[in-house]
């Protein structure tokens, strides 16, 4: 993890593995994620090295292992551990995604508040190669983003999105050209960390839970959230400012 001023960045960084999680990367995910719990930036981008975001989960790792299952059922845990605490933190999060970003690597995409791809990107579910069923919250989260149908093509058939499709079904926020993600993220990052962003944080989670509660639960959520939002002094100034009667010229009309 590295952090400059109000923008942090979490890499994923098994290039030689196509960044594919394995428990080690998915405990320190953990760690860094209750580290910035502490200290919030206002935006984090979680990205890939060398023309990958993240592959999913590690399967040589999980061959590997003696208990197949006890394994999967541990770096489920884990990295789900890890993908709550994201969604936990007040801060805006953005996906920086080249390449691939299957199975758990299309969950962490998800997880995030903004996806921006290059034109290479792909976005596979990936776990019917393995004749798995999905985690990471792609079932609850890919429907959700793209429609029952798509969602269930992408899975049944194995069939993977390219980035100017997933833009046009609203997975992906925004697309650019190979080579110019680094560029096109870190503008983003620095316009959207100019103000503060917990209230965006708290809105990303009542539009999530607004998917699953009945309208009275969400309202009384509503109530609450913009009530808490607006104890901060940066939105009670925010309010104030809006409120205040503005400048006139000599003639009355507002400057």
């Amino acid at each position: 993890m590295s952090r400059d001023g109000l923008i942090a960045r979490i890499a994923l960084t098994r290039p030689d593995a196509a960044n594919t999680v394995n428990l080690a990367m998915a405990h320190a995910l953990v760690e860094e994620l209750a580290r910035l719990a502490i200290d919030p930036p206002r935006v984090l981008v979680v990205e890939g090295q060398d023309g990958v975001f993240c592959g999913g989960g590690d399967v040589r790792e999980m061959a590997a292992s003696d208990d197949v299952s006890a394994y999967l059922e541990e770096l489920a845990g884990t990295f789900h551990a890890a993908l709550l605490a994201l969604d936990a933190l007040d801060c805006v999060t953005i996906a920086a995604v080249d390449g691939a970003a299957a199975g758990g690597g299309l969950g962490l995409a998800l997880a995030a508040d903004i996806i921006v791809a290059t034109e290479r990107s792909r976005f596979l579910t990936a776990y019917e190669k393995l004749e798995l069923t999905p985690d990471s919250g792609v079932s609850h989260r890919l429907p959700r983003a793209i429609g029952s149908a798509r969602a269930l093509a992408m899975s049944v058939l194995g069939r993977p999105l390219d980035a100017v499709t997933a833009r046009e079904w609203g997975l992906v926020a925004e697309v650019v050209a190979d080579g110019a993600l680094g560029h096109a993220v870190d503008e983003l990052a620095s316009k959207l960390a100019s103000r503060p962003t917990a209230h965006l944080a708290a809105t990303r989670r009542l539009i999530r839970r607004g998917a699953t509660t009945g309208i009275e639960e969400h309202l009384a959520a509503e109530a609450s959230g913009i009530a808490a939002a607006a104890a901060r002094p940066d939105a009670l100034a925010a309010i104030r400012a809006f409120a205040a009667p503005r400048n006139r010229t000599p003639e009355g009309e507002t400057a």
